[in-house]
């Protein structure tokens, strides 16, 4: 049940039109399925998530790779923007690994390629970017690359962070300043 609880989060996000969508808000949102995630499943090293602007012009370059877009790229979100806007369809949902990130595009319409976003416990910087298409508003998502293959750990959320980080009170493992 909870489980679905988490997956739900990004779909309920970008179909309600009084939520405000905002770097912060889609980075709280993703930290907090991440939490119920770790408290469900028993990680206990899953790191909270820090937002990182420069992924957003990563994801805009492959996007905009896609299509054929107009403007001057120097000018981000602008450029991005304009770019994601030429497209008329939305890609289909899936993960793609470039240059060290992991992109989850159209995440939220897929329960598998969000929970594989939600269940990187090594990731730790995020980035959001909302578009609208012919279906609605989506949102894609960014991180930087986690390690997919490595024997799980598990114990209660909080209880075996990396040694640069502490656990918060939600069990992530958050960066020690």
């Amino acid at each position: 049940m909870m489980l679905i609880v988490i997956l739900l989060v990004p779909t309920i996000q970008c179909y309600i039109p009084e939520f405000e969508f905002t770097r912060d808000a889609c980075l709280q949102s993703v930290n907090s399925a991440r939490a119920a995630f770790a408290e469900k499943f028993q990680v206990p090293n899953m790191n909270s998530l820090v937002y990182n602007e420069e992924f957003e012009k990563t994801l805009g370059d492959h996007l905009g790779s896609m299509v054929k877009c107009s403007g001057d790229k120097e000018e981000y979100p602008e450029y991005m923007e304009r770019c994601l806007e030429a497209q008329d369809d939305c890609p289909e949902p899936s993960i793609i690994s470039l240059k060290g990130l992991e992109m989850y595009l159209s995440a939220a319409q897929d329960e598998a390629v969000y929970a594989e976003l939600v269940s990187a416990e090594d990731a730790t910087m995020l980035a959001c970017v909302k578009r609208h298409c012919d279906a609605g508003d989506i949102v894609h998502y960014v991180t930087d690359k986690a390690k997919k293959y490595h024997t799980p750990i598990i114990g209660p959320p909080g209880s075996k962070c990396p040694s640069d980080r502490v656990a918060d009170s939600n069990g992530l493992c958050v960066l020690v300043k």
